[in-house]
Protein backbone atom coordinates (compact mmCIF):
# COMPACT_ATOMS: atom_id res chain seq x y z
CA UNK A 1 0.00 0.00 0.00
CA UNK A 2 2.93 2.33 0.88
CA UNK A 3 4.67 1.76 -2.47
CA UNK A 4 0.96 1.98 -4.11
CA UNK A 5 0.96 5.70 -2.30
CA UNK A 6 4.11 6.35 -3.85
CA UNK A 7 3.34 5.76 -7.24
CA UNK A 8 5.76 2.45 -6.78
CA UNK A 9 4.42 -0.46 -9.23
CA UNK A 10 5.88 -4.14 -7.68
CA UNK A 11 5.22 -7.11 -9.45
CA UNK A 12 1.91 -8.61 -8.22
CA UNK A 13 4.37 -11.86 -7.38
CA UNK A 14 6.88 -9.15 -5.31
CA UNK A 15 5.61 -11.23 -1.77
CA UNK A 16 5.69 -14.65 -2.27
CA UNK A 17 9.14 -14.52 -4.14
CA UNK A 18 10.33 -12.52 -0.91
CA UNK A 19 8.93 -14.76 1.19
CA UNK A 20 10.34 -17.90 -0.47
CA UNK A 21 13.54 -16.12 -0.81
CA UNK A 22 13.52 -15.99 2.97
CA UNK A 23 12.45 -19.69 3.36
CA UNK A 24 15.58 -20.69 1.64
CA UNK A 25 18.05 -19.04 3.99
CA UNK A 26 19.57 -21.75 6.28
CA UNK A 27 17.60 -21.48 9.46
CA UNK A 28 20.94 -20.65 11.14
CA UNK A 29 21.67 -17.71 9.63
CA UNK A 30 21.57 -14.51 10.62
CA UNK A 31 21.00 -11.08 9.01
CA UNK A 32 22.95 -8.55 8.54
CA UNK A 33 20.89 -6.25 10.81
CA UNK A 34 20.93 -8.95 13.22
CA UNK A 35 24.63 -9.09 13.14
CA UNK A 36 24.96 -5.20 13.57
CA UNK A 37 22.89 -5.06 16.67
CA UNK A 38 25.18 -7.73 18.35
CA UNK A 39 28.13 -6.61 17.56
CA UNK A 40 26.95 -2.86 18.49
CA UNK A 41 26.60 -1.06 15.56
CA UNK A 42 24.45 1.16 13.80
CA UNK A 43 21.48 -0.90 11.73
CA UNK A 44 20.11 0.13 8.90
CA UNK A 45 16.33 0.24 10.32
CA UNK A 46 16.27 4.33 9.96
CA UNK A 47 16.79 3.39 6.38
CA UNK A 48 14.58 0.58 5.87
CA UNK A 49 12.22 0.77 8.89
CA UNK A 50 11.64 4.16 9.58
CA UNK A 51 11.41 5.11 5.75
CA UNK A 52 8.09 3.10 5.61
CA UNK A 53 6.55 4.48 8.43
CA UNK A 54 7.43 7.81 7.72
CA UNK A 55 5.92 7.50 3.58
CA UNK A 56 3.31 5.94 5.18
CA UNK A 57 2.28 8.62 7.45
CA UNK A 58 2.73 11.16 4.66
CA UNK A 59 0.58 9.55 2.38
CA UNK A 60 -2.34 8.51 4.84
CA UNK A 61 -1.37 4.79 4.65
CA UNK A 62 -1.37 2.87 8.14
CA UNK A 63 1.50 1.37 8.96
CA UNK A 64 1.19 -0.44 12.65
CA UNK A 65 3.77 -3.51 11.65
CA UNK A 66 6.26 -1.20 10.71
CA UNK A 67 5.83 1.45 13.48
CA UNK A 68 5.64 -1.27 16.30
CA UNK A 69 8.84 -3.09 14.85
CA UNK A 70 10.48 0.22 14.95
CA UNK A 71 10.04 1.50 18.29
CA UNK A 72 10.93 -1.91 18.93
CA UNK A 73 14.10 -1.78 17.38
CA UNK A 74 15.70 1.54 17.79
CA UNK A 75 18.25 1.60 20.53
Amino acid sequence: AVAQAQNVHLPENAVDKTMAMVGSFDYNSKTSMQLDREKGRQTEVDTLTAYICRVGHETGVPTPVHDKVYRQLIP
